[in-house]
């Protein structure tokens, strides 16, 4: 004898079908089991996602790694002014942080190159940038298509 399908049978039987599937009843499961099985682990994924989400910081604010000290030096403020950030906008962070930060309208991130990638303006050291003028030439034309961009 060949089974051809599996079906789940329901918990309200009548006594007379259970009677006559006694030993196919210990195989089958109640409908209600499968949807309570679904819906718990749908929560469960639920719980997790928020959980992975909230680390997650807002802001409104343009990330910098920059110091304090940095952002008083006139290189800088002709950083900002070409972007059009004043002081007031910035929020100073650690070097990595602006991964745990989502919403925010720009980054100025202190790195060894000079990139701009997802709302993030990489540059080095504003005393490497001050010594040297190839570097300076760059992160200028950087900052043109970051302020075409964003």
């Amino acid at each position: 004898m060949k089974i051809s399908t599996w079906a789940l049978t329901s918990v309200n039987k009548s006594e007379s079908d259970s009677e006559e599937s006694k030993g196919d009843d210990a195989m089958s499961l109640p409908a209600n089991t499968a949807s309570s099985v679904s819906k718990e682990n749908a929560l469960s994924k639920l719980q997790q996602l928020k959980s992975k989400q909230s680390h997650f910081k807002e802001t409104t604010s343009v990330l910098t790694t920059f110091n304090r000290d940095d952002a008083a030096s006139p290189l800088f403020a002709d950083i900002l002014l070409m972007l059009e950030i004043s002081t007031d906008e910035l929020q100073y962070i650690e070097s990595g942080q602006e991964k745990d930060y989502r919403g925010y309208p720009f980054a100025l991130i202190k790195s060894n190159l000079i990139g701009l990638e997802n709302k993030q303006l990489s540059t080095p050291s504003l005393d490497l940038l001050k010594v040297n003028p190839d570097l300076k030439k760059r992160l200028w034309n950087t900052l043109q298509i970051a302020k075409t961009n964003y």
